[in-house]
């Protein structure tokens, strides 16, 4: 892969291990080495994060989430207090 091809966010694969899951970090060193976090959760829903080569890792096809039910912010009905 190469590194203008990587975004952060998306879900990635590890072709020596295995290992799946989202790129959270990016490093750059300056000897031009590139390396990616990929982070995810065990199963036991512990989050892990491991770091990788940028050459290694592989896009893979994450599946949707629906997010559009989910209510954040708080109660809604509540005006705000005058000061």
């Amino acid at each position: 892969m190469h590194v203008d091809d990587m975004t952060l966010g998306k879900h990635y694969r590890d072709k020596v291990s295995g290992w799946e899951g989202t790129a959270t970090a990016r490093y750059e060193y300056m000897n031009g080495c590139v390396r990616i976090e990929l982070s995810a959760c065990d199963k036991d829903g512990k989050p892990e994060g491991f770091v990788f080569d940028i050459q290694q890792i592989e896009e893979v096809e994450a599946a949707a989430v629906d997010v559009s039910s989910a209510q954040t912010g708080g109660p809604r009905s509540n005006r705000p207090v005058p000061r």
